[in-house]
Order: C-alpha cells, then sequence, then structure tokens
C-alpha cells in the first residue's frame, strides 16, 4: 500500500479568523424572484380563502435561497 504524501505546509480547513457568514441575507437568482413574483400574485388571488399549509419546491435552484424566498413569502402571507 502506498501513503498519501501530505504536504508539510499545507494546511486543513477554515483559514483562521473567518467567521461563519449571513446565509439569509442573500441575492435571489432571476428565476427565484419570477417564481416569487408568481406565487404572490397566486397568494393574493386566493385571499386567504384557503388555508395554505405546505409549500413544494424544488431545490434545483439552491436549497437556501428556496427555503429563504418561501420563509419570506410565508411570513407575509400569514401575518
Amino acid at each position: 500500500m502506498k501513503k498519501s504524501k501530505k504536504k508539510k505546509d499545507a494546511k486543513v480547513g477554515r483559514p483562521k479568523g473567518s467567521g461563519n457568514q449571513d446565509k439569509k441575507d442573500i441575492e435571489l437568482s432571476p428565476y427565484l424572484k419570477f417564481v416569487k413574483e408568481s406565487v404572490n400574485k397566486a397568494l393574493k388571488r386566493i385571499d386567504k380563502h384557503i388555508d395554505i399549509v405546505y409549500f413544494v419546491f424544488d431545490g434545483a435552484f439552491g436549497n437556501n435561497p428556496a427555503v429563504q424566498m418561501v420563509e419570506a413569502m410565508w411570513i407575509a402571507y400569514h401575518f
């Protein structure tokens, strides 16, 4: 078996001093902006006559941006 060779100066992991990033402050892609506008129009037409419980959305456009978009719409719809 061969042993893997590691460089002596190679550091593993995140650089020191770099903190966690705010994942709630994101820029929506043009497609997600379009979806958001379309869903908001549909919600205005429904006008709370139907209680919305679930929102099913494909994560192909980025899971975190999609979740942030839906959470923002959900809060605005229910309050």
